[in-house]
Parts: C-alpha cells; structure tokens; sequence
C-alpha cells in the first residue's frame, strides 16, 4: 500500500484516476472553484492531515491557493483502483484552522 498522500495525488493525476463526488461538484459551483484550478490545488497543495485509519479509505485535507485565496479539499485515497475521490473543498475558517488554514486548532 502507498503510503504517502504526494505519491497517492501524482498516482491519481498521472493516470487520471480521480473520481469526483457530486458533493464535491456542488461545493466548487457554490464556492467559485474550477475543475482546473482544483487539479492545480492537487498537484501543489500541502498536507494539512491524514487519516490512515479512516474507512471505507484513507483521508486527507490538502490546502493549497487558489490565486490569494487558500482552499482546503479533502480526498480519500483508494488503493484497489488505484483512485482519489476527491471528497469536498472549502475555504478554512479561523474557528477550525489556524490563520492560512495550515493548520487545525486543537
């Protein structure tokens, strides 16, 4: 099993292995966020966390910019495709993440 979320993402683009959830379509309509702009976000963001343990796959946050504007997107990682189902995006909030969304508060 591939371990680290890099190589899972550039697993994914490299093969087109990205299966997008209707939820996460519907996030980017309503917060402005194009398919483009989200595969960029994927092939430069960093990784805020991960679960491992998470099922049915393992998860993560990456956040990555979106011109000045920082986006989180969540993806879980299924290694029998291999696929990356990207799950939803968001802009972080300063409740959840620490200024620039890098990092949860705890």
């Amino acid at each position: 099993m591939t371990t680290d979320w890099r190589q899972r993402v550039d697993i994914a683009l490299a093969g087109d292995h990205i299966r997008w959830r209707i939820h996460a379509m519907d996030r980017m309509r309503e917060r402005g966020v194009g398919t483009r702009d989200l595969l960029e976000l994927l092939r430069l963001g960093a990784l805020v966390e991960q679960d491992d343990a998470r099922r049915p796959f393992p998860t993560a946050i990456l956040l990555g910019q979106i011109g000045t504007r920082s986006l989180h997107v969540v993806v879980a990682w299924q290694d029998d495709g291999p696929v990356l189902h990207v799950i939803t995006v968001y802009d972080p909030d300063v409740l959840h993440f620490e200024a620039g969304g890098g990092k949860r508060r705890r």
